[in-house]
């Protein structure tokens, strides 16, 4: 990121950020693309430039994914153990 213009550094940190609020999905009902009014493939385009990874956004998503997987695993225990 380092050597960006403000304005690249902006928009690098956009994406970002919203592709961390959309759980790393790019398209669909709730998407990143979605979410900025772009199409996926001028978002993918976007982050290519940008130099933008999955590695950038994914922590968010592995994070929300093993909670989400946490909690079905309790639930099914309590359903089951009670």
């Amino acid at each position: 990121m380092s050597g960006m213009s403000g304005f690249r550094q902006a928009e690098y940190s956009i994406i970002v950020d919203v592709l961390k609020a959309a759980s790393g999905r790019l398209a669909g009902i709730g998407g990143a693309a979605e979410r900025l009014g772009l199409e996926r493939t001028a978002l993918q385009n976007k982050m290519r430039k940008l130099g933008i990874t999955k590695a950038d956004y994914q922590i968010v998503a592995r994070f929300a994914r093993t909670a989400a997987q946490l909690y079905f695993c309790e639930l099914h225990h309590s359903l089951f153990v009670a």
